[in-house]
């Protein structure tokens, strides 16, 4: 509106890319921009051009910033984003199955802590609870709800502060008591403010897990229209805005971490069980930068994990215990040191990222870095966007520029390289490799671009 300045209208041209392109079958790919909305496309065998079909129209409005999640064979496709509503926070839910959408299914979220809670006596504030209407402790719910398993004896001791009704307590670690109750009860109504995914969406077989901003993660099943409440993955000190990373092992298994925090967890949850069992839990020594990776290198498992200092490894046969190595850059070593901000891995190699500059491969079972991609000389170049597979035992990296390397997975040779096309906008996500060894760009600006290596 030229006279007030507002925007009358806006209307997003293409489909801006809220997560790299997903293999649906062998010439299928489905993509979800940022508005939710879901989109198949494949290749025109007879020109180099992409057919694009809408599966899910996009959402005005969304909340949230979109996320994806899907199986390894690409067949169960999750997408997720926050939907506006006056009643409270809501998810939108589109699930599809081979490239074909199945069903949506929209969930009421719990919302965060947004205050210090109050205490009454010996009991904590009112809240709602899954096995009854609105309990007050030290009255029970059968264990059910993560509030009514707290205590008085477990609280330490309580000084109440007359005048403004306020209460402070402390524990045997000196933990606060709005720590613990925000650890262990993310359902406290009253001090609520809105709040949706505290991390990325995963796939557990045909099932999808859900961190919360609240602390607690859910599980959604395919043909279910509600999720079953699971862990809390948030850490007793995780800041609001802290995020978690999930990483399905198999079926019934995955990773969670904790936030702030250096600690991973290993949680067993199988279909029909009523809760999450924890079966193994291992801690860095400095906090947690970059999802966790489950590897497995001539049949045998290892665990990795990414912190603000380097790469470490474990064994995940055990339930606890300190690393096997681990890889910490210095300014003087074989490594460069900084923040890990990207750790994926393909055929038995971890490849991480330090600072978004610096590309590193590893061997978990050898002590040194199998190869090393030093930080670009030139700045304009900007930081990794994402690493892909590609064809013929190499990989793709993307940088923020437009600019892709492709690199041998084994030997960090380089295979090609890339130029940012003059006057093309920036990409919005990493390249991926599809119809045989053609690659995928996601713009920015909505649009898809199709290019060979080597022209």
């Amino acid at each position: 509106d030229l006279e007030t300045g507002d925007v009358a209208w806006r209307r997003q041209l293409g489909a801006v890319a809220a997560a790299p392109p997903v293999q649906v079958g062998e010439k299928e790919w489905l993509l979800a921009d940022e508005c939710a909305g879901v989109h198949k496309f494949t290749k025109d065998e007879k020109q180099e051009l992409l057919k694009i079909e809408t599966m899910s129209d996009p959402l005005e409005g969304v909340t949230s910033p979109t996320a994806m999640a899907s199986s390894p064979d690409g067949q169960h496709v999750w997408v997720v984003a926050g939907l506006p509503n006056n009643e409270g926070s809501k998810l939108l839910i589109r699930r599809f199955r081979a490239g074909k959408k199945m069903n949506e299914v929209v969930l009421p979220v719990p919302a965060l802590l947004g205050g210090n809670p109050t205490t009454m006596g010996e009991q904590l504030p009112r809240h709602s609870c899954s096995m009854r209407d609105v309990v007050a402790l030290p009255e029970p719910c059968a264990g059910a709800c993560p509030m009514c398993r707290l205590a008085p004896s477990w609280m330490g001791s309580l000084s109440t502060m007359t005048g403004d009704q306020r209460a402070i307590g402390s524990d045997e670690a000196g933990r606060s008591l709005a720590d613990r109750i925000h650890r262990a009860a993310a359902e406290l109504v009253g001090l609520l403010e809105p709040a949706l995914l505290g991390g990325n969406p995963t796939t557990m077989g045909e099932q999808l897990l859900l961190p919360l901003a609240n602390g607690f993660i859910l599980r959604l099943a395919p043909d279910a229209n509600a999720a079953v409440q699971g862990p809390v993955w948030r850490g007793p000190n995780a800041k609001p805005n802290t995020k978690c990373w999930l990483k399905a092992i198999n079926n019934e298994e995955f990773l969670a971490t904790d936030g702030d925090g250096n600690t991973v967890r290993r949680w067993k949850w199988a279909e029909k069980a009523p809760k999450a069992e924890e079966v193994g839990s291992w801690e860095s020594t400095e906090p947690l930068s970059a999802a966790p990776l489950w590897l497995d290198v001539a049949g045998k498992p290892y665990l990795l994990t990414a912190d603000n200092a380097g790469v470490a490894v474990f064994d995940p046969s055990r339930v606890a215990g300190e690393s096997l190595r681990r890889w910490k850059g210095n300014a003087m070593g074989t490594t460069p040191p900084g923040k890990v901000t990207v750790l994926v891995g393909f055929d038995g190699i971890a490849v991480y990222c330090v600072e978004g500059k610096s590309i590193i491969a590893l061997d978990p079972t050898k002590e040194q870095p199998l190869w090393l991609l030093p930080e670009p000389q030139n700045a304009e170049i900007g930081e990794v966007l994402g690493i892909s597979k590609a064809d013929d035992g190499a990989i793709n990296i993307t940088f923020s520029s437009g600019l892709i390397r492709q690199v041998n997975l084994k030997t960090g040779e380089a295979r090609g390289t890339i130029e940012r096309i003059v006057g093309a906008p920036p990409l919005a996500t990493g390249v991926v490799t599809a119809f045989g060894n053609r690659l995928v760009l996601p713009s920015s600006d909505g649009s898809l671009g199709l290019v060979t290596p080597g022209r």
